[in-house]
């Protein structure tokens, strides 16, 4: 399998890389990868992307399922109450933004905007260029 990566995003302590696996000129999928450094960011995404890719020949390599014989069970499930949390305890921000960024990664996408395209619309709307 052929690996191409691409770094995402590149601060003071966090670093996002985006990974593609191709196999005979073939796309098999795509990864991101979060971490504090480029190498290890690009090591999470190679091992997610390998993960995923395992999963999938796992789940084509079973046959001979008799989706009659599935029971479908509804489970209700009460959450806990819970008093109000004070906003300094809580925190809204994930911890990996893999997920966030694909969206927007797939959106920039759907568009077809360019690089160009993209740093205009942040600086006209934000007033950031990245």
């Amino acid at each position: 399998m052929r690996i191409e990566t691409k770094l995402c995003h590149l601060s003071e302590n966090k670093a996002v890389v985006h990974v593609c696996g191709w196999v005979n000129d073939k796309n098999v999928g795509s990864a991101l990868g979060e971490a504090s450094t480029a190498e290890l960011a690009e090591d999470n995404a190679i091992y997610r992307l390998k993960k995923r890719l395992t999963n999938i020949n796992k789940d084509d390599n079973k046959t001979d399922i008799n989706t009659d014989n599935i029971v479908k069970k509804r489970v209700n499930i009460e959450l806990p109450k819970r008093n109000k949390v004070e906003a300094d305890q809580y925190n809204n921000e994930p911890c990996d933004w893999s997920n966030e960024l694909a969206a927007i990664d797939s959106e920039i996408e759907r568009l077809n905007w360019s690089r160009e395209d993209e740093i205009r619309f942040l600086e006209n709307n934000l007033g950031y260029n990245n």
